[in-house]
């Protein structure tokens, strides 16, 4: 496939449009009628117009991970938006590159003895507190917590006494 620059004029040594690198401020195109900009350093250089071809347009695909099967596909995409709620990232590094990433997520929820929680997209943990028990959040500030408060039901360590788990001697049966 032949490489055109404007001015027009053939560049031989390029095999092709996506791998010729151009120098900056150069315009170039193939027989698609892609018209790229070359920065000097990126192979395809940058695209400035779709042509009659389907190059400069991706595929988007969700694909599970541990079997590889492909679930959707999302054909000629010309931008990306990366969903904030769900903890990505993109910050722009310059010269047309971004980096993605994903923040601070728990997808595992493990509890010794149960079934365990796997979230799946936004799902939503929550937290019910039974009989005794009440749950304080700390949302604010640098360290966010959890705290699991007992009430109403003092040292119960099964009559160990004067065990690290405050000593009880006696436990009262009710007239059993």
């Amino acid at each position: 496939m032949a490489i055109y620059k404007i001015p027009t004029g053939l560049v031989p040594e390029a095999p092709s449009a996506i791998n010729y690198v151009a120098g900056k401020g150069v315009v170039f195109f193939d027989s698609t009628g892609i018209l790229r900009l070359g920065d000097g350093r990126t192979p395809g250089g940058r695209l400035i117009s779709g042509g009659s071809g389907s190059a400069g347009s991706i595929s988007v695909k969700t694909r599970s991970a541990s079997s590889g099967t492909v679930a959707s596909t999302v054909t000629n995409v010309t931008g990306l938006n990366f969903d904030t709620d769900s903890g990505f990232a993109v910050t722009d590094l310059g010269n047309g590159d971004v980096l993605v990433a994903m923040n601070s997520t728990f997808k595992y929820w493990k509890i010794d003895g149960q079934p365990g929680l796997t979230a799946e997209g936004l799902d939503t943990v929550n937290f019910i507190p039974g009989s005794g028990i009440s749950i304080v959040a700390t949302t604010s500030g640098t360290s966010k917590s959890i705290k699991f408060i007992s009430s109403g039901m003092g040292n119960v360590d099964g009559g160990v006494p004067n065990s690290v788990y405050g000593g009880l001697t006696a436990i009262d049966g009710g007239g059993i």
